[in-house]
């Protein structure tokens, strides 16, 4: 069955480098991040920001997130046992 639409989150995620203004160094990493449903843009520099916004605009709740996050490390957990030895 699927979800209702209220339980379904859309974003649309860019990265980019952007070049220093020290000559030299090596570029860095920019993003930013826009709701499809709301049309709010954030502009990151790092995951965290990231997934911040994500869970601002998901309205998560602190049992939500934890449950995710369980989910998403069972998920990678079973992903790294399927991997053969190398």
């Amino acid at each position: 069955m699927p979800l209702p639409e209220s339980e379904r989150h859309t974003f649309i995620v860019r990265f980019w480098r952007q070049p220093r203004e020290i000559e030299g160094q090596p570029p860095d990493w920019r993003g930013s991040i826009e709701s499809a449903a709301g049309g709010k843009r954030r502009y990151f520099l790092t995951f965290q920001e990231m997934i911040l916004f994500m869970v601002e605009a998901m309205q998560l709740g602190e049992a939500d997130l934890h449950a995710l996050m369980r989910s998403q490390a069972h998920d990678a957990d079973s992903e790294a046992e399927a991997q053969p030895d190398r």
